[in-house]
């Protein structure tokens, strides 16, 4: 299996598939002034389902953020997950936020189970953008690479409008 560019299949109970898809970012994507030995992974959750039938329950986002989990135990690596613009379903109670701010307010809340033990950073960063709609990325890695996450974290916030 090719760890750098991996996809894992996962199915709900209600039946709704998922691909969690990891894929190694080329470096000369980053900035010249990040250095780093260490990867840069990105992160996605995709479906194909349509989101009115999506009706996720805590179960099933739990076992995707312990796939995720799992994967990031097993490669070292900083995770990058931007969170998507499309639709998702929301309460009545969150209809005020956006999709994408929705998507990091459940990823954040995925996460928090998962990491109860604070092994992990679930740096969130919010990228305001009042034209193009303010863009929510997640940084994950191990605790000890905190430098390198806050590095990263730094120059994403400079696209700041």
């Amino acid at each position: 299996m090719d760890l750098d560019n991996c996809v894992i299949p996962y199915s709900t109970n209600a039946g709704i598939n998922y691909l969690i898809k990891f894929s190694v970012f080329d470096k000369s994507i980053l900035p010249d002034d990040i250095v780093i030995d260490i990867k840069v992974i990105d992160i996605v959750i995709e479906t194909d389902a349509d989101p009115k039938e999506i009706k996720n329950n805590a179960a099933s986002l739990i076992k995707i953020s312990k796939l995720i989990s799992e994967y990031v135990d097993a490669n070292e690596g900083i995770y990058y997950c931007y969170c998507s613009k499309k639709h998702i379903e929301r309460s009545e109670r969150k209809l005020h936020l956006t999709h994408q701010e929705y998507r990091s307010l459940l990823f954040l809340k995925m996460f928090e189970k998962e990491n109860s033990d604070g092994s992990y950073i679930n740096k969130r960063i919010v990228i305001n953008d009042p034209e193009g709609g303010h863009h929510y990325i997640h940084l994950i890695s191990k605790s000890e690479n905190e430098k390198i996450v806050d590095l990263i974290s730094e120059h994403l916030k400079e696209n700041d409008k």
